[in-house]
This record gives structure tokens, C-alpha cells and sequence, in this order.
């Protein structure tokens, strides 16, 4: 992918290039299995916009909501889906994790 490509082209291993990368975005690293145990919740991010938007909210056991970014730096989507969270009526009140 496209992390690992760049990760090489800075003479750097993935895993370091990765958690920099999350460090400087402010956002933590999710290892890919954490999603098992998620559920996709297309009534917050409908299957379109996360298309559009390369994004997507999923619930967790807990009820607290996920939202995972492919571009952290993209602040028209953290601002669109912000307004979605808040939007959101009759939900659980769990928390809201980024990634």
C-alpha cells in the first residue's frame, strides 16, 4: 500500500513510518483485527459518503463509535462527519474514538 511505498522511499520500516504518521496526525494506530469485533454503521456514515469520503463509523460492544479517516488532514471530512455524530438521535451516548 501506499504507506509502505513511502515508508520505503524515506528508508524507513512501516511499523515506525505507521506510528509516526499517527503521532503526528493525533490519532491512534487501529490494528486491522480490532475491526472483528465491529459493526459497520451505515446510518452514521451511509455506504456512499464513505465511498466519497473515504471514511467510516462503526460501533463497538460498548456503543461508543469508532470513526476512522484515510486522509487525517482532510478537515471538510472531520467537519461533515462531526455534524453526522451530533446529528445522531436515539443513539447510545458511548464514546466517540478517531482513527
Amino acid at each position: 500500500g501506499w504507506i509502505e511505498a513511502l515508508a520505503e522511499s524515506m528508508g524507513g520500516e512501516t511499523p515506525a513510518f505507521t506510528a509516526a504518521l499517527a503521532r503526528f496526525a493525533r490519532l491512534p494506530v487501529v490494528e486491522p483485527d480490532v475491526f472483528d469485533a465491529l459493526v459497520l454503521d451505515t446510518a452514521t456514515v451511509p455506504f456512499v459518503e464513505a465511498s466519497t469520503r473515504v471514511c467510516a463509523a462503526f460501533v463497538s460492544e460498548d456503543g461508543g463509535t469508532l470513526v476512522v479517516l484515510t486522509d487525517p488532514l482532510d478537515d471538510a471530512t472531520q467537519l461533515w462527519l462531526r455534524r453526522r455524530l451530533a446529528a445522531r438521535a436515539g443513539r447510545p451516548s458511548g464514546s466517540t474514538r478517531w482513527a
